[in-house]
């Protein structure tokens, strides 16, 4: 973060607001539930939070599921990832 803000040069060691930072993250994603995303501090216990359900369509996604269904997803060797781009 401090390299970003032109703190300190790439390399160097990190500064304790690094540090801090860097720790508040990983205890933050290491609360998300691993399903949907939603920390479990507040989704579990005796009086978890209420929740509406909502839906979204991303076509991006819409693009890759159609490919993947079509059967060209098959032909591809092992490994290869599938992405979209904006067609120009």
């Amino acid at each position: 973060m401090s390299v970003l803000r032109g703190e300190r040069k790439p390399g160097k060691k990190w500064s304790q607001k690094d540090r801090s930072l860097a720790l508040a993250l990983t205890l933050y994603e290491a609360d998300l539930c691993q399903g949907c995303g939603q920390p479990m501090s507040l989704s579990s216990g005796e009086h978890p939070h209420d929740y509406e359900v909502k839906n979204t369509r991303c076509m991006a996604c819409a693009e890759i599921e159609e490919f993947q269904d079509s059967g060209k997803a098959k032909a591809l060797d092992s490994g290869t990832k599938t992405y979209v781009v904006v067609d120009e």
